[in-house]
């Protein structure tokens, strides 16, 4: 019984420790496409923001992720 108790406690501990690597692993996308912008030349910056209060960012230094693509043909993937 005891034994059995403290695999338990063991696995248990194990996953919380783990848990947080996991959500965080890569394997999720985020795919976002703007359509009918007004020029085809320049580029579009997206920020993704996982924190209250990082909002506004003007000179995007408190975003969690970031990324520029060109505009072609009036829209950025």
């Amino acid at each position: 019984m005891k034994k059995t108790i403290l695999t338990s406690i063991i696995y248990i501990s194990l996953l919380l420790v783990l848990l947080p690597t996991l959500s965080t692993a890569k394997g999720f996308t985020l795919k976002i496409s703007v359509d009918n912008l007004r020029d085809s030349k320049g580029v579009v910056q997206f920020a993704l923001y996982n924190k209250d209060g990082t909002i506004p960012d003007e000179k995007y230094q408190k975003q969690y992720r970031k990324h520029v693509e060109k505009i072609s043909n009036n829209r950025s993937v």
